[in-house]
């Protein structure tokens, strides 16, 4: 799963599909995808309430990073 686009409906829709993606695991695995640099903040949010750890690195593509979501 990938969002470059910085349009906040886009952002937000990629939000509700991280929440379903995490939620829908059967087990917590270690699992990763480049989101929106503002979008951080809630897929830390999301992570949590999911069981995740959230890890960022950044990336050449600008206005991104890489998230990884590591089983609490």
């Amino acid at each position: 799963m990938t969002t470059t686009d910085t349009d906040p409906r886009v952002a937000a829709e990629a939000m509700r599909r991280l929440d379903g993606w995490l939620g829908a695991r059967p087990v917590p695995e270690k699992v990763g995808l480049t989101i929106l640099d503002n979008d951080r903040e809630e897929a830390a949010a999301i992570a949590r309430r999911r069981g995740y750890e959230l890890h960022l690195t950044d990336v050449e593509e600008p206005g991104c990073v890489w998230a990884e979501f590591w089983p609490a």
